[in-house]
């Protein structure tokens, strides 16, 4: 019983340790989410008093707005259509209909099953919980098959799982699963070079899908490679049997590419027509490369200030830059740059972890990537690969942590004296510019920021070396070591991560229930500002002709920004929002409803009141109907709008009835009694979708180059649309045959070795 104790006793305290991280959702019922951004920066929720506050609610975090506008209404329309029994292949909310497989947002991650079989609350705070407990998991597994002592793999896991990496985006709960895939895989790997046996190479078949169902396909790109990498390096070490070894490790990530093909496929034919490889978001920020002064945020990540004080400083997203592991991880890589020569396993690690920051920085192999379009890599945020960095440091430390017992007074010294000379100099150069900038009130609010976020950093540093060359009982040493780790890692998680009242999740408002009690297929548009963002109304049920989305078709882009925005030089984004208000046009495109502010004139101009009678003058009030209002908000009906599935240019009082309207099958009747017409779908055209009149495929034309019309013959027909994309199918039948194989494969090889 003992025996059994002390072995799943790291699994209990790595549970209680997460526990611990999630304190405010046990004791106090809170929930990992942004919702007090939700309902304190946007309207309608606004417009209501939330929480006991007499004014807005106080926002944490303004700068994961993605969570409730992407990451939410993504998976929760997954879950729905699951519940309605239908593959989650179309998102017919956004965009006026867009792909949603192949969009490469996870929706083939287990664990969304967690939303199905929970309430959508608890199943998300379950989904934020796993990735944290999983991932520390996965990554002690790992790090116990390749050190003796439990305490340092505990400290290692810990790490990783609460690097500074992890706690930014864990709520965007994509990469957050890459985590936890990518230490079994090499789990895998350095049990199959232990003990020779084939079926651990071939357990990374399942492993490299489970890789790609996180949905970061960036995570995907780096985890192969790494991996790999790693694969070879054993290889070097081992040198028998080279060609058997490549042969099934070859046969293993093949299999494993097959079984990623149901996913792989769509998102390869939506990527050739979305803005992706188009548009300039990236490139506007240097490609989110560091600038050589972000180094400092190793070891005192808050240095340019942080989004939950409202003082960052930094020149892109806070949470694309940080590169933080904690202070005892750069203790662990001094540690090994100075013990070099001893390293066995953990140089592999160390170059890696080098290489990583060069990538990460404004350097030449940084800017590599982009120079030669990298696929898969070139179209995203630098700082992304730091998901290998923190794998590398958590190796690190606990190979620190396992040598701790060479450290003495005179070792510390000769070891960590340059660390603490940089630090010294940082302090110094901070304390100089801040004294510089005495007559410039903000810059001097920074740096005195600046120089507050440098003091904890100290002092833990401090403690480290103190613990290092004073204590002398090993095992001391280690514990000591593991509850600064703690502090350290969890002060900043805390600091990062909002927790909120169930409340703030997604409430329904007075606007939004009027919207969903109006009958009939509709869209609605909304004032660009602060109101509904995009993909919020997806929660509700509600469709838009706006919506945001990485990989949104280059076409509607286009369309949107030319027809609805009148553009003069019409380009491609991500963001597809209204600027105008032509009734006519928004009418062509099904926009039945507009939510736009109530204004009131003031003495510094218009704001949005409860008690204003103006409206956005770009707004002409003939071409609306005031159907409902409640606070600062107005609902106007389109008095040109136009309905979903229309007959075009109808003059035989043709009909329309019997509609059946779902994500992937639209099915309704359509009665042409005098002659031949066509009919308009007001939704995006893209292959895959058909068209049956009477049972027989028909073409689909485009109508504004943007929606679907077929040819329809004179009298009664049966008209159906569906979905049914070749590259899913394609996928699925490779998905399912690379399946097959790797049944056979596991059962003829798991006994055997090489």
């Amino acid at each position: 019983m003992i025996k059994f104790f002390r072995k799943i006793f790291p699994i209990i305290f790595l549970f209680l340790i997460v526990c611990l991280f999630f304190n405010k959702t046990i004791f106090k019922g809170l929930v990992p989410f942004p919702g007090d951004m939700l309902v304190g920066a946007y309207y309608p929720w606004l417009d209501y008093k939330w929480g006991g506050f007499l004014t807005n609610v106080p926002i944490k975090n303004p700068l994961i707005s993605d969570v409730f506008s992407g990451v939410y209404p993504g998976k929760n329309l997954i879950i729905n259509s699951i519940k309605s029994f239908t593959l989650p292949l179309w998102n017919q909310f956004s965009y006026s209909g867009c792909p949603l497989l192949a969009d490469f947002g996870g929706v083939l991650n287990p664990f969304n099953l967690l939303m199905l079989i929970f309430q959508p609350i608890f199943g998300w705070t379950l989904i934020i919980f796993c990735q944290f407990f999983l991932s520390t998991l996965a990554m002690f597994l790992f790090l116990k098959e390749i050190y003796k002592n439990k305490l340092s793999s505990i400290i290692g896991a810990i790490t990783y799982g609460f690097s500074g990496f992890a706690i930014v985006w864990s709520q965007f709960t994509s990469i957050g699963f890459a985590m936890i895939w990518l230490p079994l895989i090499f789990l895998n790997i350095e049990r199959f070079f232990k003990t020779k046996k084939i079926k651990y190479l071939f357990f990374l078949s399942p492993l490299y899908f489970l890789l790609m169902t996180a949905g970061h396909f960036q995570a995907l790109v780096y985890g192969c490679l790494f991996s790999g990498f790693y694969f070879l390096w054993k290889l070097f070490l081992d040198r028998s049997q080279i060609k058997t070894k490549i042969l099934f490790y070859s046969i293993s990530v093949i299999l494993g590419l097959a079984l990623m093909a149901i996913q792989i496929f769509p998102t390869v034919e939506l990527g050739k027509y979305s803005v992706r490889f188009s548009e300039n978001y990236i490139s506007e920020y240097n490609h989110g490369l560091f600038s050589l002064d972000k180094i400092v945020t190793l070891f005192a990540p808050d240095y340019f200030g942080n989004p939950t004080t409202f003082n960052y400083r930094g020149s892109f997203n806070y949470f694309e830059t940080v590169i933080y592991a904690g202070i005892l991880a750069v203790f662990s890589l001094i540690f090994s740059i100075f013990n070099f020569k001893k390293l066995k396993n953990e140089k592999f690690f160390l170059f890696t972890n080098v290489l990583v920051l060069f990538l990460a920085f404004n350097t030449f192999l940084g800017k590599l990537i982009y120079i030669t379009k990298f696929p898969g890599l070139s179209t995203s945020a630098a700082g992304r690969i730091i998901f290998i960095s923190v794998f590398c440091f958590a190796v690190l430390t606990a190979y620190l942590i396992e040598k701790i017992s060479v450290h003495n007074l005179k070792n510390t010294i000769r070891y960590y004296w340059g660390y603490f000379l940089f630090l010294s100099l940082i302090l110094i150069s901070t304390f100089i510019l801040y004294k510089r900038f005495f007559l410039y009130i903000d810059l001097q609010k920074d740096y005195l920021v600046s120089i507050r976020n440098l003091f904890l950093p100290i002092v833990l540093s401090c403690f480290i070396v103190f613990i290092l060359a004073f204590i002398k009982n090993i095992n001391l040493k280690r514990v000591l070591i593991l509850f600064i780790v703690i502090f350290d890692l969890f002060r900043f998680g805390w600091k990062f991560t909002p927790f909120t009242k169930k409340e703030y999740f997604f409430p329904k408002t007075d606007v939004v229930s009027f919207l969903q009690n109006q009958p009939g297929l509709f869209r609605i548009e909304k004032e660009k500002g602060p109101l509904l963002t995009p993909n919020t109304w997806m929660v509700y049920n509600l469709s838009s002709t706006s919506g945001y989305s990485p990989m949104s078709l280059n076409s509607y882009s286009l369309f949107y920004d030319e027809y609805l925005n009148k553009a003069k030089f019409p380009g491609v984004s991500r963001y597809s929002e209204i600027k105008e208000y032509d009734a006519q046009k928004l009418g062509e495109t099904n926009v039945k409803y507009l939510l736009a502010f109530k204004y009131k004139k003031t003495n510094k101009g218009y704001e949005v009141s409860p008690n204003g009678n103006y409206l956005n003058d770009k707004i002409i009030p003939k071409d609306w109907k005031n159907v409902y209002e409640y606070g600062s908000i107005i609902v106007l009906e389109n008095k040109k709008f136009k309905p979903r599935i229309e007959i075009k240019n109808s003059t035989n009082q043709g009909s329309i009835d019997s509609v059946f309207y779902s994500a992937n099958k639209i099915t309704f009747k359509v009665n042409s009694p005098k002659t031949d017409s066509v009919v308009i779908l007001r939704d995006t055209w893209y292959s895959g979708w058909k068209a049956f009149v009477n049972d027989q495929e028909v073409n689909i034309d485009k109508y504004l180059n943007i929606y679907r019309q077929i040819n329809v013959p004179k009298g009664e027909s049966n008209i159906k649309f569906i979905y049914q994309p070749k590259s899913f199918y394609y996928g699925l039948s490779v998905s399912i045959f690379g399946l097959s194989i790797w049944f056979i494969f596991i059962l003829k090889f798991r006994n055997k070795k090489t």
